[in-house]
């Protein structure tokens, strides 16, 4: 194969000639051409589509036989394409088949093509093809064939060998998941050019590569002859975040290497293959780590006792197997403390079961390994020295550690796991998604845990070290694996250039606090976790009530029906929404006991409040911090939002000293609310946040927006600075933060309700609490708080000793009912 510089062409598709033009100029830099699919499209405009795309392009017209969408008549999809040759397209790409003598001389060169999508062309039709392209004075040609193994991806490489003698191109195109590390290899293949997906845009074929992932990812520009090969081996591989962390890593230390993956089903002509290709070092994984021993030169001693490897150095022809997947387990988990008499529960017996087992013998754990195959979990138990069960008996176990070593969690299924007690630990192996059902479901209890990124970045220390010679930080092998995922998901969002690669990798760093997830709050945390923030917290003192389901996205029914504390009920539902986005639930009031702690170590803070008390305790907390905050409030149809950042803009108080006072303001038990001003407000507010989060402050507008959405009314006006005397930003007067400000009782918007908070944070025994109250009224009580129903009252009494009483707006009868059904 001889050694080419590879050209790369970006393809995108699109249902209008406008659309087209959009994604051709917007996500294709970095391309050396520019593929324009047209077959998708009603009477393409081609003139302007030469005269609005920049670059050198190439036309085509898909027929549907091949791929493609075209409708129209083959005459007029060959008159289209025969047009095109002379509107000044560089190159036109046409089905070799399609074509019965040769073109009228044209500007453009020609790419001859064929299609395959069963599989490879039998040897007498590559001929043909071959032949048959080269009379029709193909310039360049290709064959894109569908793929299932790395060994039909290398012999459709060497189909074209020989044609750059004649001056005639030739285009590999190996189409499936099998084929994708070929084509980011493609300049070791001696392909004259491959294609990826333009930023933005869906791949035009099966298994292409995204245009950013080429260039950013796989370092497609610095692939050599030189250049050595690294990658993943498994069923699944093009799902692992490892090609992130190892690229990454060798791009820090300077080595001339790439890490692909090699989705493979036969392992045997994969090895052949490999070695064929001079790869240097594999990740092995499902369902190969023990499959592989027999394929290896030696295997070393850790490995040869837990009977199974993940890692393969191959040196001198020799491939050596190694097993680091122990380490994985070893390292996160000896860092959450000793583990020595404590009892384990390990759910799995392939190859990542056998690896944990070791770890966690190793940590002295008393160990029980349950599989649906008994059989094997004995077998497995009996190496480490642990009892066996099967599967079935998990709900009803106990422990203090469970770790799942079974691909359970990578599709939304999970393990039959009964309760998780608050104390324990839970470690799963699954790393996409990081935030499995039951990593959800451990946190929504208050256990620790350990994710598979965790686990994945542990073991690739070890890996990479073998490879290289140096070892890499933990920290940034799981830095790199979460951003591994940002592409794919939010790649719309990367397409606005506002916002743009950059911008997206840094919201993915950020941590976001959402003080009330009421209306505002429940709509902003939804966009900001959707957006793909690294964390979001959320504080809420408040419980579904039925009148929140109007407006307040984020609950149902169910949420209503059970009782659920708003932040609970919330963080449930954002984890389902974005797996890959960790949600913190804190159940409590924010006060001037507990703001301080609750700003510290985000970024930014996003107010869903419905009481200014609570507006001039987050400013303050601000001013104090240096953290910038978000006001949003909204009333009826009408709503509002400004941005705080300490030092740069006014604050609260610069314009708004003091709180209006009682009565004087309306709220939403006077006025009412409408959900559509609370989505309004919040698209203002979250805009803002993602200038900030993205690191565009330079194109926050600075002004207090303000709508009203029944009357059709936006308005904007811009505040003065930063006022010297103001008390708080000016002369650092926090009263609210110190506080000197605030009250222990708080009428609820529009709830006819009073929340009271005692003077001393408690940690409440509910049941305990019950017991007392049930000769009283009907009490209810969960996991999160307690409910009587009294007279002419209902107490509604959280974990951390605030309760809210129904009944009243009175605080002073609240306080008294408090005290005399809960105490002081």
């Amino acid at each position: 194969m001889g050694v080419l510089n590879t050209k790369l062409i970006a393809s995108v598709s699109a249902s209008s000639t406008d659309q087209l033009v959009h994604l051709a100029s917007r996500g294709c830099e970095g391309a050396d051409l520019v593929e324009l699919r047209v077959d998708g499209i009603d009477r393409p405009d081609l003139a302007r589509l030469r005269k609005d795309v920049d670059g050198v392009t190439v036309l085509t017209c898909r027929s549907a036989k091949e791929g493609g969408a075209f409708e129209g008549s083959e005459s007029d999809r060959l008159l289209l394409l025969e047009s095109a040759t002379k509107l000044g397209f560089d190159y036109v790409d046409i089905e070799i088949d399609a074509l019965r003598e040769r073109l009228p001389e044209g500007s453009a060169k020609l790419i001859l093509s064929h299609h395959d999508f069963e599989g490879l062309p039998d040897e007498r039709e590559r001929v043909r093809l071959i032949a048959r392209a080269r009379e029709l004075g193909a310039d360049v040609v290709k064959i894109a064939a569908r793929v299932s193994s790395l060994a039909e991806a290398l012999e459709l490489a060497r189909i074209g060998e020989g044609l750059d003698k004649d001056g005639v191109a030739f285009i590999p195109v190996p189409m499936g998941p099998a084929g994708v590390a070929a084509r980011i290899l493609a300049n070791k293949l001696g392909a004259a050019f491959t294609y990826a997906s333009a930023r933005g845009a869906p791949p035009t074929g099966p298994g292409q590569v995204s245009l950013s992932d080429m260039l950013s990812l796989y370092r497609f520009r610095s692939i050599g002859p030189d250049t050595e090969i690294y990658g993943i081996l498994g069923t699944n591989a093009l799902e692992s975040r490892s090609p992130a962390m190892h690229n990454a890593f060798f791009e820090r230390i300077g080595k001339n290497a790439v890490y692909v993956p090699f989705q493979q089903e036969r392992l045997e002509d994969f090895v052949r293959s490999a070695k064929a290709l001079g790869v240097s070092g594999l990740s092995v994984t499902l369902p190969f780590k023990q499959a592989i021993l027999p394929h290896l030169d030696a295997v070393d001693v850790r490995a040869s006792e837990i009977g199974a490897v993940n890692t393969v150095v191959a040196r001198d022809g020799a491939w050596t197997g190694y097993n680091t997947d122990r380490d994985g387990v070893f390292t996160p988990l000896s860092a959450k403390g000793d583990w020595r008499r404590k009892s384990a529960v390990l759910v799995g017996a392939g190859g990542a079961a056998r690896a944990a087992a070791y770890a966690l013998r190793d940590v002295g754990v008393v160990l029980r390994v349950l599989a649906r195959d008994e059989a094997r979990a004995k077998e497995l138990a009996d190496r480490v020295g642990a009892t066996f069960g099967a599967l079935d008996e998990l709900p009803e176990a106990s422990w203090d550690l469970l770790v799942n070593a079974t691909p359970l969690g990578s599709s939304g299924e999970t393990l039959p796991v009964g309760s998780i007690a608050s104390d324990a630990l839970v470690f799963d192996m699954v790393s996409v998604p990081e935030r499995t059902p039951l990593i959800v479901s451990a946190r929504a209890s208050g256990a620790a845990t350990i994710t598979g990124i965790e686990m994945l970045a542990a073991q690739a220390v070890h890996q990479a070290e073998l490879w290289t010679g140096e070892r890499p930080g933990r920290e940034d092998m799981e830095t790199s694996a979460r951003g591994g995922a940002v592409a794919s998901r939010y790649s719309r969002q990367v397409l606005f250039s506002e916002i743009g690669e950059e911008g997206q990798r840094s919201i993915g760093s950020k941590r976001v606090l959402v003080v009330g997830v009421g209306a505002l709050g429940s709509v902003s945390s939804e966009m900001i976790t959707r957006a793909g923030v690294a964390s979001v917290r959320i504080v809420d003192r408040d419980y579904v009530d039925e009148s929140n389901l109007q407006r307040q996205s984020l609950f149902d029914e169910d949420d209503w029906r059970q009782g659920l504390p708003k932040a609970i009920a919330a963080m449930r539902k954002l984890s389902r929404i974005n797996s890959d986005v960790h949600v913190e639930a804190i159940v409590a009031d924010v006060h001037a006991g507990n703001v301080s702690s609750l700003f510290r170590g985000v970024d930014l803070v996003l107010d869903g409040t419905d009481n200014f008390e609570t507006r001039y305790l987050l400013n303050d907390a601000s001013v104090e911090s240096g953290v910038p905050w978000i006001y949003a409030a909204c009333v009826g149809s009408y709503g509002m939002s400004f941005v705080v950042i300490p030092g740069r803009t006014p604050c609260l108080r610069c314009f708004m000293e003091e709180e209006p006072a009682p009565g004087t303001s309306p709220t939403c038990d006077t006025a009412g609310v409408i959900a559509p001003i609370v989505h309004a407000v919040a698209g203002f507010q979250v805009t803002e946040a993602l200038k900030i989060l993205a690191g565009r402050e330079d194109a926050l507008n600075g002004e207090v927006l303000s709508l009203d959405v029944w009357r059709g009314r936006v308005d904007a006006f811009r505040p003065a600075r930063a006022r010297e005397d103001c008390p708080a930003c000016g002369r650092h007067e926090l009263s609210y933060l110190i506080g000197e400000k605030g009250g222990q009782a708080v009428t609820l918007c529009g709830r006819n309700a009073v929340q009271v908070r005692p003077s001393k944070i408690q940690k409440m025994e509910l049941n305990a609490v019950a017991e007392r109250l049930r000769g009283l009224g009907e009490v209810k009580v969960n996991d999160h708080l307690l409910r009587v129903k009294l007279a002419a009252h209902e107490i509604v009494l959280f974990k951390d000793g605030r309760a809210i009483v129904h009944g009243t707006e009175d605080p002073a009868e609240a306080r008294s009912l408090y005290a005399r059904y809960v105490g002081t």
